[in-house]
């Protein structure tokens, strides 16, 4: 849902106005992307926190299977050393050799194994070994490093997503919704949106009776019957959008109009909301 700057900034809308959740709609008015972060951060963590379970349940898994096959091996090797003494196979190659280790995965849980230990009495050296190894692969102790580990995976995996989802932080000038396009699109590619509000959501007003708008930017009524002036320009004159937008927002996109059908469905959404807020 977030995987490009357009999806999130329709995500965010969904969130907002497609819920009805009115509380969400007024901070996603106030700043989209502050909204959309607050949305991406509730989410992640929430994915986090059950990426993160489900891989140390599978390292669990593992590590118990492995470590249980590693001290079979042990005693397996001590007891061939005891009955035969010989002394020719190492404990790595006995291990390498054992095909239910083998099978144990990657875990190399015997390099550490000095290969000029001289051992006396296989059974002793057996437990002491086994008793030591436990120690340096206790599973709980290995998870909490793997807990680690996943930590600061996820926060690089959370950056680049954010990097890509908050999209460009620029705001309609009549209705204030989000830009769509990515982050660092170019200079000469101007904004858009993706999906627009109604003007009054941006402050937009009739000057006459100073009553909100009730029109989407793409509604035929906007994009060609409306004029619009800016009231904090002394020099200002009613322009239709084109010239309105050349004159003040250049680097803006004047969409083309939406169907009456669509504008239907989305302006029973955006009715709900201004009535609720």
């Amino acid at each position: 849902k977030m995987s490009s700057a357009q999806q999130a900034a329709l995500y965010a809308f969904e969130e907002s106005f497609g819920k009805e959740d009115w509380k969400a709609v007024v901070s996603y008015c106030e700043s989209p992307t502050r909204y959309l972060m607050s949305v991406f951060e509730r989410k992640f963590q929430m994915f986090s926190v059950d990426y993160k379970e489900q891989q140390l349940s599978n390292i669990r898994m593992s590590l118990t299977r492995a470590v249980e096959s590693f001290d079979n091996v042990v005693r397996s090797w001590g007891r061939e050393w005891e009955s035969n003494n010989d002394t020719t196979k190492s404990l790595s190659e006995h291990c390498s050799q054992d095909e239910s280790y083998a099978r144990s995965g990657d875990l190399k849980l015997v390099d550490f194994v000095s290969e000029d230990v001289t051992v006396t009495n296989p059974s002793v050296f057996v437990q002491a070994f086994l008793s030591a190894s436990r120690t340096h692969l206790n599973i709980e102790t290995l998870s909490r490093y793997a807990s680690r580990l996943f930590s600061d995976k996820l926060k690089a995996v959370r950056c680049h997503i954010w990097d890509t989802a908050k999209g460009c932080p620029a705001t309609c000038p009549l209705c204030s919704a989000k830009c769509s396009l990515e982050p660092d699109h170019l200079p000469h590619q101007k904004h858009e949106c993706e999906i627009h509000l109604y003007e009054a959501f941006g402050g937009v007003t009739y000057r006459d009776s100073n009553k909100p708008v009730f029109d989407v930017c793409t509604s035929k009524e906007t994009t060609e019957n409306a004029k619009f002036i800016r009231t904090d320009d002394p020099q200002g004159k009613y322009r239709k959008i084109q010239e309105h937008y050349q004159a003040y927002y250049p680097d803006w996109k004047v969409q083309d109009t939406v169907s009456l059908l669509e504008q239907g469905l989305h302006q029973a959404r955006l009715q709900k909301a201004w009535v609720n807020t």
